[in-house]
């Protein structure tokens, strides 16, 4: 899929070190606590699922390139564990945010997900303090579904339905 300032490519087993290096950037994961201090072995497996869940078309998960191929970011709809349902979610490399791209490409993903598949309702699932993330959902069209913890971790459910 393809925007003006970049390109969603769906993830294959050869984009795993780039996208480790990008994991390993001091602040790609500070709204996703789970996510934070993990192994490479740890985030490897994270990577084969999610490789595995696109595959099957169980869920997606894109690189977000900008137009040198450089990796931006990634972003995903993907069933939230243990639950069957599905979310999008995303992360944007420090140098790249503040440039709209995190809209843009949770636009085309939802756009994708509402075109290209059955999945309904749609979630964002964030921490509470991740006000870029609520702002984004919300110009979505998404809708406060409710609030709850998890790890103490203060967690806000947005909700998108056709």
């Amino acid at each position: 899929m393809n925007a003006e300032k970049f390109t969603l490519i769906l993830i294959t087993k050869p984009d795993f070190p780039e996208v480790l290096a990008m994991f390993q950037e001091p602040d790609i994961f500070i709204f996703i606590k789970p996510h934070q201090n993990k192994s490479d072995e740890a985030y490897l497996d994270f990577l084969k699922l999610k490789l595995l869940q696109t595959q099957s078309g169980n869920g997606f998960y894109w690189l977000v390139r900008d137009n040198n191929d450089e990796l931006a970011g990634a972003i995903n709809l993907t069933p939230i564990p243990e639950t069957g349902e599905m979310q999008i979610g995303w992360m944007i490399k420090n140098k790249y945010r503040g440039r709209g791209i995190a809209y843009d490409a949770a636009k085309m993903a939802l756009e994708f997900g509402l075109s290209e598949t059955a999945f309904n309702p749609i979630y964002g699932i964030f921490e509470a303090e991740n006000i870029a993330s609520e702002k984004i959902l919300e110009k979505l069209n998404f809708r406060f579904h409710k609030s709850f913890m998890e790890d103490d971790i203060v967690l806000k459910k947005y909700i998108f339905r056709r």
